[in-house]
């Protein structure tokens, strides 16, 4: 069996980054930003900074950067959803017409598994 990984403080989350060669200027706004994000979801930003068959980062990488990304895509994910909230209820209601205009009589065809084409079995 896997052995877990155990709890670290966010103190010893801030100094493993540093370790690492994350430079941070204010220990108290990272702490914050651990305590409302959580390291592992901070650490797959990292990832992409590190040096090759390293577990260092880049020279120079500072938390402003970091943040800055992880700001960056947090905004670039809300446009994209909005964008897709728009083409998923076009989707709907153009796919609701299509099978009711097939389907006239029966308001709930769409429950009916038969009108779906598969390219395999559903079990």
């Amino acid at each position: 069996m896997m052995e877990l990984k155990k709890r670290t403080s966010i103190a010893e989350q801030i100094e493993l980054m540093e370790k690492r060669g994350l430079i941070i200027r204010d220990h108290s706004i990272v702490a914050e930003a651990l305590r409302n994000l959580n390291y592992y979801r901070i650490s797959g930003y990292l990832h992409d900074f590190k040096k090759p068959g390293a577990d260092e980062y880049e020279d120079g990488l500072t938390w402003e950067r970091l943040q800055a990304l992880y700001d960056f895509d947090r905004r670039f994910t809300s446009i994209l959803m909005f964008a897709l909230e728009s083409i998923e209820e076009t989707l709907k209601a153009r796919l609701a017409y299509l099978v009711t205009e097939s389907f006239p009589d029966d308001p709930l065809i769409y429950l009916s598994m038969d009108i779906y084409r598969f390219s395999r079995k559903l079990e």
